[in-house]
């Protein structure tokens, strides 16, 4: 093999490997996703993440769990992202790094305002 052949081979295991662990870490966000809405809990999302953005789930999640309040949760200290995410159903947007004292502040508040939902 050539050094070059190599170091291809190289770039595109770890290319795979990136790959497969960026699907897994979304399989898990999916599925906390689905057991925060099943459990009626406040939810936690990012606006921006690579390949899956917050402000585009915001509606699907508002579809199927209207009575979760969803907390959005941004790096980028942008109103545009913010008044974004509130129109779009969001209980609150909160920036990094967080204060975890003004999260739970808003993590209750949320409980306690959110709509009632009917037992089964």
């Amino acid at each position: 093999m050539t050094d070059s052949h190599t170091h291809l081979t190289r770039v595109a295991a770890t290319r795979w490997r990136l790959a497969i662990l960026l699907t897994a870490a979304m399989t898990l966000v999916y599925v906390g996703f689905i057991l925060l809405i099943a459990f009626n809990k406040p939810l936690l999302g990012t606006i921006l993440m690579p390949g899956l953005s917050g402000l585009d789930t915001l509606p699907s999640v508002r579809a199927l769990a209207p009575g979760v309040p969803v907390i959005m949760v941004s790096g980028a200290a942008d109103e545009q992202l913010g008044r974004r995410a509130l129109a779009s159903g969001a209980f609150d947007y909160v920036l990094k790094p967080v204060d975890l004292r003004h999260l739970a502040d808003i993590v209750e508040l949320a409980l306690v305002l959110r709509p009632a939902v009917p037992e089964e």
